[in-house]
């Protein structure tokens, strides 16, 4: 499968989210590997492409 700027997303599956040498009281940002996207439309409406990515802030939802 090909994204629009031809990479290649099976190559990611390779891939660990994590590191596999991470060590304690460090930050890590984990590999993205989920694969499903917003329609163009849709996502410029939302900000972002991936869907796993999309938080809306729900003001407050957490009381």
């Amino acid at each position: 499968m090909k994204n629009d700027c031809g990479k290649d997303f099976d190559s990611f599956k390779l891939l660990s989210a994590l590191p596999d040498d991470t060590v304690t009281a460090m930050a890590y940002v984990p590999f993205q590997t989920d694969k499903t996207m917003f329609d163009t439309e849709i996502a410029l409406s939302k900000g972002t492409l991936f869907t796993d990515l999309y938080k809306p802030f729900l003001r407050g939802a957490l009381k």
